[in-house]
């Protein structure tokens, strides 16, 4: 054999190991990535111990509850059942008459000015006759304005009588008063007025004790010559005018102790004018009277009497301190039965 096939040259040899140890370090090196990346990643580790560490942020807090002003609370629909028809002394302070008062004074004449505390008999021999009376109502209760209806019956018999007002209104019911008494020589006297709605108050004349009573716990009160109920001066005093009508000019003022279910005052009426007020298409003559307030929350009543038309009041308007005030008015007039004979 060719001696020069045997004999390897030196850098040969050198090249051969320098390529042994390159591909030693690539496998080592190969090895290394491999086992890291199959056992845990440093990049892996370090991101997973961040996730780890980082929190969930708080949520942002919720801002705080806008303040805002209370609604105000709606004004109740106006009710013409609550004012009370009439009485323009409920507001004060309810006063007894004193059961030593002066002598009462028989029917006012046109020079008569009572003194604040005396009493008038009013002399009524020629009653209205029996009837009914309907009536429009209008008013006005916290600047709204409201219509409802009204009637006044009247009725009586050789012994007794029995009077009525009743205010109707749509869904809200019926307010009623009722009088009644016995017939004497002179006119009305009433042992019982009431006033019912949802219950029922009461005032009572005791004639032997000279009281008047009250079913709601009130202090009774003396019992003066001449009183009169809230509904039944109505028809004693267009008795009183039917039977003297020429004692009743302008100017006239009576004081009337007027009862009604919590009190027993006196009433200041003054015949104010004469004053004509058309009626179905009709005038009429009517009195106007007035019943002033004695305080500044009394109300103020006013009514209107025709003498041609039974002498009962044919309009009737109450005005409270505030402004409120309901208006009844002639509809209509119709003739009614006498009282049944008890």
């Amino acid at each position: 054999m060719d001696r020069r096939l045997r004999i390897h040259p030196p850098w040969l040899i050198m090249g051969a190991l320098a390529l042994a140890v390159l591909l030693a370090h690539m496998l080592t090196l190969s090895s290394i990535t491999l086992s890291a990346i199959r056992n845990d990643p440093p990049a892996a580790r370090k991101a997973l111990a961040q996730a780890q560490l980082i929190k969930p942020s708080p949520p942002a807090p919720a801002p705080p509850p806008v303040k805002t002003a209370p609604a105000k609370p709606l004004s109740p629909a106006p009710d013409p059942l609550a004012a009370s028809i009439p009485t323009p002394s409920e507001a004060t302070p309810e006063t007894s008459p004193s059961p030593a008062a002066p002598a009462a004074t028989q029917i006012a004449t046109t020079a008569h000015a009572p003194a604040a505390d005396t009493p008038d008999v009013l002399v009524a021999r020629q009653l209205p006759p029996p009837a009914l009376l309907e009536y429009t109502l209008e008013g006005m209760d916290r600047g709204l304005h409201y219509r409802a209806s009204s009637t006044l019956q009247w009725q009586y018999n050789e012994q007794r009588y029995e009077l009525s007002l009743s205010v109707q209104a749509f869904l809200l019911g019926t307010r009623q008063w009722r009088s009644s008494g016995q017939l004497g020589p002179d006119g009305l006297l009433p042992e019982r007025l009431s006033d019912k709605r949802k219950s029922e108050v009461a005032a009572h004349f005791d004639r032997v004790n000279q009281q008047v009573i009250f079913s709601s716990n009130k202090p009774s009160a003396a019992l003066l010559a001449g009183a009169q109920d809230q509904i039944s001066l109505f028809v004693q005093l267009g008795g009183a005018v039917n039977t003297t009508p020429d004692r009743f000019a302008p100017g006239v003022t009576l004081n009337v102790q007027t009862v009604t279910p919590r009190s027993a005052d006196l009433w200041r009426i003054t015949l104010v004018s004469e004053e004509q007020l058309v009626f179905q298409g009709q005038p009429h003559l009517t009195r106007h009277w007035v019943c002033a307030p004695r305080g500044p929350y009394d109300s103020r009543l006013e009514f209107w009497t025709d003498p041609a038309l039974t002498g009962l009041p044919v309009r009737i308007r109450i005005t409270q301190a505030n402004g409120s005030y309901i208006d009844m008015q002639l509809s209509d007039l119709k003739d009614a039965p006498p009282l049944p004979a008890s």
